[in-house]
């Protein structure tokens, strides 16, 4: 013991007169007993007054149940002021010696003698650790010997009821901005033909909510999303995904699942699926075109853009592609030309105050859809999620008709951008919806219910605790209402974000272990190996990648083969791994002159087939320093250059691989500068003996070759100076 008191929390609860001749009486049993049963210590009953006791952790317990007292109490005699109210000192103060119970009992009995009736007033010191819980404000008449106290009100919604506010925003149409872009999109799925539609668009801007209602109007045949999967390395792990949330026949989605989750005799190549899933997406006479939803473009694997892309005219397919708004639409996808290449309208002033009205249920020039309507970047779903924050914060108020009351507060959300916003709320959950949050925003949507359940377990949630994290998850709009998915890309962006790296690897390694119970098909390893790799397991998920390899060799496809022992060599640069992957892509035929054509791919800016070029070296032993800084060089022409930041991070241009790639920048804009620099290296890597190096170095020598279009001839004689001058400093 160091000789100090414990401090307390005071509760001091004081019955008012009901009215003239209200003869004195003890205090409602009611209050008495709700104190009580959230663990308060009664000590003291004095006249009309009860005094009670209680430790920090159940500071907010005992709030709330003293607000839920005086509304039961609204109209009978009953305590008016409580007046909670901790010693001086708190764990997190500075002076806490002067602050003892007898002190603190003294100015709850000070408190409850100046709350108006019916409220709680608080000091400064409860009202800090409360924090945001509850909503305080500064009383109309402050007492003199405690100015910064608080008021409470017991009328005002708790933080339980404000959460459960949010789910009574209401689903308004589609602004007027949006009709053109809708109706050109109903004109051309009307003509009954396949087409390839590009639509340039923000994460944000409310495209998803268009094509779904897109797809509601036309009644398709089918109707696909394809999202996202985990570093795009699962061939057709985009079709996988996609067709467990797809709108399809019973008989359609049996055969998909056949095709996409196992190997059937009749169709093993890319070839052999690409035509069955032709067949299996043509509409029949009375059907409608079909329609796709790739979102972003890029996210998906190859594989499954290009089935999709290749059976457009055949199946009829009308493919909607989401192009990030901070990238140029491609003139081409795997051969085609887009039919049209569109951008979503931005939300008009007039249209962000009416949408914000419409979720509120509120008139145009209620100062609540002003305050929703307010940030810069009106955008549909920031828009939402501000509407969520402002119901949270308090600053719009349920109303018993279902409209919401504007209740200006100092911070008014619409100053704040609505990435912050997520986050506040997603940070304000308790602890076992925010891991579920945590591991629904981290899986890839399409993942079955099994296997996140199964992930959730492992994350030591039962059964019956994740169906109600799930429902208040929903209820409260983190999570979509049918889809084990973040409502928005908002909300997964603040999930993650908020996370520690050391709770992203774990649930990382969780997913991965939850994988492995589910099957879910010969190449869905590959997804597991990218959780164990992103779980700090490299050579583990370099194994299963090769693992994978060997199922992947019967789609006899060489880009998909090579991307995945590119990545294996990549994630566990071992001699084993490179001899496995290299022994694996010795099974298939290499394409001709790969090394020469990536010059050609880089200056014609064919971005996928670089990355496949650079993928195949890999496997044929290129530096991965290299391969790295010329990936780094994709992103940056992809318009990402934080991707490109991350992969540079931690590398030198000093070291051969660096200026190695330095040099391939000058092949663009000077072919000869470039030139002297891989001689300059070739000289180097032989004056070092490094056979590694000089093969780096011989194939930048090449690669000027198909840049400048030369026979070799007069590059001969610089090479043979190159090895003269090398064998004179020796």
């Amino acid at each position: 013991m160091d000789g100090r008191e414990e401090e307390s929390v005071i509760l001091w609860c004081r019955r008012l007169y009901g009215g003239e001749g209200d003869a004195l009486a003890e205090p409602s049993p009611s209050v008495v007993e709700r104190l009580l049963n959230c663990r308060g210590t009664l000590i003291a009953q004095l006249g009309r007054s009860a005094v009670f006791t209680f430790e920090l952790p159940e500071l907010r317990m005992a709030v709330e149940e003293a607000v839920r007292a005086l509304r039961e109490a609204e109209g009978r005699d009953a305590p008016s002021g409580l007046s909670l109210v901790p010693s001086k000192r708190q764990p997190w103060a500075i002076g806490a010696a002067f602050g003892s119970p007898d002190d603190a009992i003294d100015r709850a009995q000070y408190l409850a003698a100046h709350s108006p009736s019916g409220h709680l007033l608080l000091d400064e010191n409860l009202s800090s650790a409360l924090g945001e819980a509850l909503l305080l404000e500064p009383p109309p008449n402050p007492p003199l010997e405690h100015p910064t106290a608080s008021l409470l009100d017991p009328l005002l919604p708790l933080e339980k009821e404000r959460r459960a506010a949010i789910a009574k925003l209401r689903s308004p149409r589609l602004p007027p901005s949006f009709r053109p872009l809708f109706q050109t999109l109903d004109r051309y799925a009307e003509r009954g033909v396949g087409g390839l539609i590009f639509i340039r668009a923000s994460v944000q801007s409310g495209l998803d909510r268009l094509i779904h209602a897109l797809i509601t109007h036309l009644r398709p045949a089918f109707a696909l999303e394809v999202n996202s999967a985990p570093l795009g390395l699962e061939p057709l792990g985009g079709l996988r995904l996609a067709a467990k949330r797809g709108v399809f026949d019973e008989a359609r989605r049996e055969a998909l699942h056949r095709l996409l989750h196992h190997t059937p005799p009749s169709a093993t190549t890319l070839v052999d699926r690409s035509r069955e899933l032709r067949r299996l997406l043509t509409p029949g006479p009375q059907e409608r075109t079909g329609v796709v939803f790739i979102d972003p473009l890029g996210g998906a694997d190859l594989e499954s853009e290009r089935l999709l892309i290749e059976a457009i005219d055949d199946a009829r397919i009308l493919v909607i592609a989401r192009i990030p708004s901070d990238r140029e639409a491609p003139s081409m996808l795997h051969g085609r030309e887009p039919d049209l290449t569109l951008e979503m309208p931005e939300l008009k002033e007039g249209e962000a105050i009416a949408f914000s009205a419409a979720i509120l249920g509120v008139s145009e020039d209620d100062p609540g859809a002003r305050c929703v309507a307010s940030p810069r970047d009106a955008q549909l779903e920031a828009l939402l999620e501000t509407a969520r924050a402002a119901i949270f914060r308090g600053e719009l108020i349920l109303e018993e008709g279902g409209a919401f009351r504007h209740r200006p507060r100092p911070l008014n959300v619409g100053n704040e951008p609505a990435s912050r916003l997520a986050m506040e709320r997603v940070e304000s959950l308790e602890s076992l919806p925010l891991r579920l949050l945590e591991l629904i925003s981290m899986i890839a949507p399409g993942t079955s219910y099994k296997a996140i359940e199964a992930a959730a377990r492992l994350d030591e949630a039962s059964d019956e605790g994740f169906r109600i994290a799930l429902a208040q998850l929903r209820r409260e709009h983190f999570v979509h209402p049918e889809e084990l998915r973040p409502l928005s890309e908002i909300i997964r962006a603040a999930t993650l974000r908020a996370m520690a790296p050391s709770r992203r690897a774990e649930l990382h390694r969780l997913i991965a272990a939850a994988l492995e119970q589910v099957s879910e098909g010969e190449l869905a390893s590959i997804t597991q190996a990218t959780h164990l790799r992103a779980g700090g397991r490299s050579k583990e998920a370099a194994a299963l990648l090769l693992s994978a390899s060997e199922h992947a060799l019967a789609l006899e496809s060489n880009p998909a083969l090579n991307r995945l022992l590119a990545k294996a060599i990549e994630w566990d640069p071992s001699d084993a791994t490179r001899e496995k992957a290299h022994q694996l892509s010795r099974r298939v035929r290499a394409p001709n002159g790969r090394k020469a054509s990536l010059i050609e791919a880089f200056s014609s800016n064919q971005l996928r087939r670089a990355e496949a070029i650079i993928d195949a070296a890999i496997t044929d032993g290129l530096d991965l320093e290299i391969a790295a800084s010329l990936r780094a060089l994709l992103e940056t022409r992809r318009g990402d250059p934080l991707s490109a930041q991350r992969l540079l991070e931690g590398r030198s241009l000093e070291t051969p691989p660096g200026r190695w790639v330095y040099a391939f920048t000058k092949l663009f804009t000077d072919p000869e500068l470039a030139l002297d620099d891989y001689l300059a290296l070739l000289r180097d890597a032989r004056r070092r003996r490094s056979a590694e190096d000089e093969e780096a170095s011989l194939l930048g020598v090449l690669l000027y070759l198909e840049a400048v279009g030369e026979d070799g001839s007069r590059l001969a004689q610089r090479l043979r100076d190159s090895r003269i001058a090398s064998s004179k400093r020796r």
